[in-house]
């Protein structure tokens, strides 16, 4: 039996910073662990002093850059995963910007460590080949866990009531409320809706909160009537949004890659999109998603997706048939033939 080493020190993270939720990072890897060890592959989360075949880590702190060195001298295969691009530190922590020259340099250096470097999209490979970073790398997407992420019509019904959203056709945002994410873009896009459409009742409804060392987008003045924030939710809440919406609509301005868009296209909704290189190489405009270049563009995706039901159709399909492409059972497959690869180089 495989044994692998998975680092992610999100427990040590949280004694530093106590953050409220681990990010896509945090839900996805306990999922790829679990679909893993019915592979036959054994792991030992955060434990790399105990023997292990492969050291596979996934953030750039201390204990994991340790436990890489160490791997090195102990003639271990080591695998990195790129989830932190090093500019997707501007737009979201403070002093990003200025702290970006600097994580460029501490960047290249913790992707030297793998033997293979894992990118959760071509985007993402790009972005560190021009880097710099010369490891090979393979491209295996985050994937989706549709066992969880579906379509639940109680949950939404919950959702729905906790928030008061009634029977208001709900288009939905997900994911940290820091500028880099377009909050502005989202409020901008539901103001002009509501200015062009009174009284619609269409509902913008933006799930997660900010956290320390954070830069917190909400606007200091009044909301547009249509526009809801609702910081963090639990889990079960989390998925009740999901099932509660209509659409889905994420102005991001960078990602890696963008957990949150597999997540709504397991649940079947019709996903509207910033056009950003990101999303360029698995997402179609028109086939699985609309994409848009600023409110303007959004604001007619939105009214295609509320009163186009052909186009409303389309999109759902689209979503329903990337979601079963992007099955997390795949992800892990892949994960486990990399681990394979390079042991049997190694070896």
């Amino acid at each position: 039996m495989m044994t692998v080493a998975m680092m992610t020190e999100l427990e040590s993270y949280s004694k530093i910073i106590p953050f409220k939720n681990p990010g896509g990072m945090g839900t996805i890897v306990p999922l790829w662990i679990s679909e893993l060890e019915k592979l036959g592959c054994k792991v030992n989360v955060n434990d790399a002093k105990s023997d292990y075949d492969i050291l596979h880590i996934h953030n750039p702190l201390p204990k994991s850059i340790g436990a890489g060195i160490m791997a090195k001298l102990r003639r271990k295969p080591v695998v990195v995963h790129a989830h932190h691009l090093p500019e997707l530190i501007k737009g979201g922590f403070r002093g990003g910007t200025i702290l970006y020259p600097l994580n460029k340099l501490y960047s290249r250096f913790f992707f030297s460590l793998g033997d293979v470097i894992v990118a959760p999209s071509p985007f993402a490979a790009r972005s560190l080949q021009k880097l710099g970073v010369k490891r090979p790398f393979k491209v295996v997407f985050n994937g989706v866990d549709r066992s969880r992420f579906r379509k639940d019509a109680e949950n939404g019904r919950r959702f729905r009531e906790r928030f008061n959203i009634g029977g208001a056709f709900m288009v939905l945002s997900v994911g940290l409320r820091i500028p880099r994410k377009g909050v502005d873009t989202f409020i901008e896009t539901a103001a002009e809706f509501e200015r062009l459409h009174p009284g619609s009742n269409v509902r913008f409804v933006w799930v997660g909160g900010s956290e320390p060392l954070l830069v917190d987008a909400m606007p200091g003045g009044k909301l547009p009537a249509n526009v809801l924030f609702t910081d963090y939710v639990p889990l079960e809440l989390l998925l009740g949004s999901y099932s509660a919406a209509d659409a889905f609509f994420l102005p991001t301005r960078a990602e890696s890659y963008g957990n949150v868009v597999l997540e709504a296209a397991a649940c079947g909704l019709p996903i509207i999109l910033r056009n950003i290189p990101a999303f360029d190489d698995w997402l179609m405009d028109k086939v699985d998603c609309l994409k848009g270049d600023g409110a303007a563009d959004f604001v007619r995706a939105v009214e295609t997706v509320w009163s186009n039901p052909g186009m409303n159709e389309t999109l759902r399909s689209g979503s329903e048939k990337l979601a079963e492409h992007h099955d997390i059972t795949n992800t892990a497959r892949k994960l486990f033939e990399i681990y394979s690869d390079v042991l049997a180089g190694a070896r």
